[in-house]
């Protein structure tokens, strides 16, 4: 059994690199723009709105690493939540043939190869039922065509038949 990997973990996981990807930018912004000798008078020092260079690019890093990953994160997580909700829907609406087929070895895949094995089943029991309709259906059709041909003699009316007629429907 392979083993499954769990959501919060991948999660999590996904954080801590973000956070290792900031740190890099942060100590490569910080060697470039930090003077490595001591501050001369009369030197200009970079700044951007009064801010000093390093602090400033290290704060657009930061957003850019921050915004990439949670549109990343974000689009892993709703795609096949959206294909679990329109597999859902197609089963609702009577498409029991609808799968959702997400390969995923954590609680999304689960939940995905539950509804897919969930919908087999409802195909499954609306095929027996069909099938059981369809064999009751034809195992009343000859006695009512009897009691029907009984019926017909009754009318007809001799006395004699018509109570024969009626023992053959009782």
């Amino acid at each position: 059994k392979p083993k499954r990997r769990r959501l919060a973990t991948r999660m999590v996981l996904l954080g801590i690199a973000m956070i290792v990807i900031l740190q890099t930018a942060s100590i490569c912004i910080w060697y470039f723009t930090v003077p490595h000798r001591p501050p001369t008078p009369g030197v200009i020092h970079h700044r951007v709105f009064g801010l000093p260079l390093g602090l400033v690019l290290t704060t657009i890093t930061g957003f850019f690493v921050l915004g990439i990953g949670s549109l990343l994160i974000a689009r892993w997580l709703v795609s096949p939540i959206q294909k679990l909700s329109e597999t859902a829907k197609a089963i609702g609406g009577g498409d029991l043939g609808a799968r959702s087929r997400i390969q995923r070895d954590d609680e999304i895949g689960v939940l995905g190869t539950q509804l897919d094995e969930m919908a087999r089943r409802l195909e499954l029991l609306v095929a027996s039922e069909r099938e059981l309709l369809a064999n009751v259906a034809h195992e009343l059709r000859t006695p009512l065509s009897r009691i029907s041909v009984a019926l017909d003699l009754a009318a007809e009316g001799d006395g004699k038949r018509a109570r024969a007629s009626l023992e053959d429907i009782a």
